[in-house]
């Protein structure tokens, strides 16, 4: 949406928003990788997304960041901000000498197949996780940088080698992966008419309801993956299988499924209502994104965009066979400012214009969902995005929250599953605003990071000096990954 209609139509229905009181805190960042600049639909091109560190023990200055670009694949950065290599999806498309540039590409590249089972589809890295440790035939002991492969609805995995400067990363997938998500599970709204019908159907690669956010949780030399499901209220639970031939696969263990609607208390202090966020495309779900595992807790925190952050129990036991889980809403931790409020979804097109607030004022075509302004949540403003859990000793440290809708990260204590986390601060980071991942590490990386090293993404990175259209395709953003000295200031 544009977003001087936008602030007109919140102007018009008297928007409702609630602040925390703390103060932010302002960091700056020590090092920063180059901008990244997209051009809509271009072949290949950047839109970085999420980091994840990899912490060099024996020589911390020589660590990595390893970072997805989405239609551009991976790239690995070191401690400067500098490239060190460029991994494109194993699925691609051609790029020819008057397209856009690709990262780390000179001259053209060919076309390869498309996604199995897709007829226009290609990869897209979403997301990264790194585990360090593993267990690989041929292999011995590795560490892994794990991806999500939205375009063909894998996992991808690499085996990290130190002693390969230029090219760290090795993938080891193995040929035989299977998809993540070959179904889908269709929950209407009970508000805005849609066409899709209630319950499981297929799942067309093309359709893109596939791998998004992930993962890792490690116990022993067990490996499990956490995957949400783009455009679903989804996540499945996968187990790593390292095989005799030095690759990996995997098998499903658990399917997650959340509640789209939520029991509220009336606003008039009388019974209870059903309510659920506004959908801007009806037949979309509700989907989630951010993921980070608290291993000592035994917990992972799942950003869910328009809903809030949930906190659940990860079960010990690996089962045999996928178990289904019902997620009650009660392991809903915190949730986003606009939660529970009630909204006016103005008709354009296909879509909706979700408006919160006062309704009154509302176009005539508007649908008006009532809600209660006391059940909102106090800090995050959707979206609620990336997660990093900070372990430091006797359960001390941090979980930390992009808070996307108002360019903030908004900074938790850890808790058990049982104990709220209380809310310590708020900080940004100068320069950087629309945060979608982020990652932190809180161990000395040299004297350049000697308190911890964090990584955020930065979706406002300065743009070309030339806009202009390349080949057709239009500009459409750049963005690029800060690097600051993880020391909080509270």
């Amino acid at each position: 949406m544009n977003d001087n209609i936008r602030n007109r139509l919140i102007a018009g229905l008297g928007l409702v928003l609630f602040f925390s009181a703390a103060s932010a805190e302002t960091l700056t960042a020590l090092a920063e990788t180059p901008a990244l600049h997209n051009y809509d639909d271009a072949p290949l091109t950047p839109d970085a997304d999420d980091p994840a560190i990899w912490r060099n023990a024996e020589n911390p200055k020589r660590s990595l960041v390893i970072a997805s670009l989405k239609d551009s694949g991976l790239q690995v950065y070191n401690m400067q901000g500098a490239v060190v290599q460029t991994i494109y999806p194993q699925n691609h498309p051609a790029v020819s000498a008057l397209d856009p540039p690709v990262p780390g590409l000179i001259g053209t590249l060919d076309e390869t197949p498309t996604c199995t089972g897709g007829k226009e589809t290609y990869g897209r890295f979403n997301n990264v996780d790194v585990v360090y440790g593993v267990s690989i035939p041929t292999r011995g002991i590795v560490d892994l940088a794990i991806a999500t492969d939205r375009g063909c609805d894998r996992l991808r995995i690499f085996a990290i080698d130190p002693n390969h400067p230029k090219k760290p990363l090795l993938e080891i997938t193995d040929a035989r992966v299977p998809r993540l998500f070959p179904d889908r599970i269709i929950q209407p709204s009970q508000y805005q008419p849609g066409t899709g019908q209630a319950g499981y159907g297929k799942n067309p690669v093309d359709d893109q309801n596939t791998a998004y956010g992930l993962s890792t949780y490690k116990e022993k030399n067990r490996v499990r993956v956490f995957v949400s499901q783009r455009s679903r209220s989804r996540l499945k639970e996968v187990l790593l299988r390292p095989t005799q031939q030095g690759t990996v696969t995997y098998r499903g263990v658990r399917d997650y499924r959340f509640p789209v609607a939520h029991t509220i208390a009336a606003a008039s202090g009388t019974g209870t209502s059903q309510w659920e966020a506004c959908r801007e495309d009806p037949n979309d779900d509700l989907q989630f994104e951010g993921l980070a595992v608290d291993a000592e807790q035994g917990i992972l925190y799942a950003s869910q965009e328009v809903v809030g952050v949930w906190k659940l129990p990860i079960p010990r036991n690996i089962p045999d066979a996928m178990q289904d889980i019902n997620v009650p809403a009660d392991f809903l931790m915190e949730k986003v400012k606009t939660f529970a409020m009630p909204y006016a979804a103005i008709p354009d097109g296909d879509e909706f214009e979700c408006v919160y607030g006062d309704t009154a004022n509302a176009p005539g075509n508007a649908i008006i969902v009532p809600g209660n302004v006391a059940l909102a949540g106090q800090y995050i403003e959707a979206d609620a995005e990336g997660i990093s859990v900070v372990e430091q000793e006797n359960g001390k440290g941090y979980v930390i929250i992009s808070s996307q809708g108002d360019d903030t990260l908004h900074v938790f204590g850890r808790s058990n599953v049982f104990v709220p986390n209380q809310h310590l601060g708020i900080l940004n980071i100068e320069g950087v605003k629309e945060t979608d991942g982020l990652h932190v590490v809180a161990k000395p990386f040299g004297d350049q990071f000697p308190d911890g090293l964090m990584v955020v993404h930065n979706g406002d990175a300065p743009g070309p000096s030339d806009t202009s259209d390349i080949n057709g395709y239009e500009y459409d953003g750049s963005t690029q990954f800060k690097l600051v000295n993880f020391k909080l200031p509270f």
